[in-house]
């Protein structure tokens, strides 16, 4: 019945809206944007129930993902001048960066997720060169953001939405193939 409810409450959001589940206490992690403002990341019961706001971040926030204990929520934010990078924030405690740049010719990272042992993350990254489009790979880091290697070259095609599975040997995600008859997304 809670699951049942969850998926209720996350077909309800708005489109812009990501989510989520389940995190400690069975909580839904999800972004959304209100108004005028960026998106942020919010957290709510299955049942829709004791809302609450997580990140204020001035350029917003999104992609969310709870680590397998449900202590732990990594997320993608802007940082201005420099692209979206991983954050990781301890439930109950403060926001760490977990990935850098300088600029916005330096890497991206978008769609984390958590492997089921919580120890290594899974990302997305866009490397960008001025006037060229990014250049999209699905990489694998350490839970503090070391040891980044990539484990899938997009080839300059969209790359989005990695997923484990549950031994956490492999890794599926949509990459989105462009042909003479169009963009075509598939599941890898």
């Amino acid at each position: 019945m809670l699951i049942g409810a969850a998926v209720v409450t996350t077909l309800c959001l708005p489109p812009a809206v990501h989510a989520a589940f389940p995190g400690r206490d069975g909580l839904i992690a999800f972004s959304r944007e209100v108004g005028s403002e960026r998106r942020q990341i919010y957290v709510v019961r299955p049942n829709g129930k004791g809302l609450r706001q997580l990140t204020r971040r001035r350029h917003g926030a999104g992609s969310a993902a709870w680590s397998p204990d449900g202590r732990r929520i990594v997320f993608s934010g802007w940082v201005w001048g420099v692209g979206d990078h991983l954050f990781v924030k301890h439930l109950g405690g403060g926001v760490r960066q977990i990935t850098r740049g300088r600029d916005l010719d330096d890497d991206s990272f978008t769609y984390p997720t958590w492997s089921p042992d919580g120890r290594r993350i899974a990302a997305v990254r866009a490397h960008w060169e001025f006037g060229q489009p990014p250049d999209e790979a699905l990489v694998v880091m350490r839970a503090d953001g070391t040891r980044r290697r990539v484990v899938f070259d997009g080839g300059g095609i969209s790359v989005r939405n990695p997923t484990w599975s549950p031994d956490g040997k492999w890794i599926a995600l949509e990459r989105t193939d462009v042909s003479s008859t169009g963009a075509d997304p598939n599941l890898y």
